[in-house]
């Protein structure tokens, strides 16, 4: 069973040149998007914790 103690931050694994990147992808006019085979809970849960949501348009 998985314990919410046992949760991971993933802000720790993050690459940290993505907080650097993204924000000049965004104001260059490039449309982002994420494919992945996680669970919108998932995805959701995972670029709001990064901080990083609102540079995507579509999942």
């Amino acid at each position: 069973m998985w314990s919410k103690e046992l949760e991971l931050d993933y802000r720790m694994i993050l690459n940290p040149h993505v907080l650097y990147v993204l924000p000049k992808l965004k104001a260059k006019g490039y449309k982002l998007t994420i494919a992945s085979s996680s669970s919108m809970e998932n995805i959701k849960k995972v670029t709001r914790q990064c901080g990083i949501a609102s540079y995507f348009g579509c999942v």
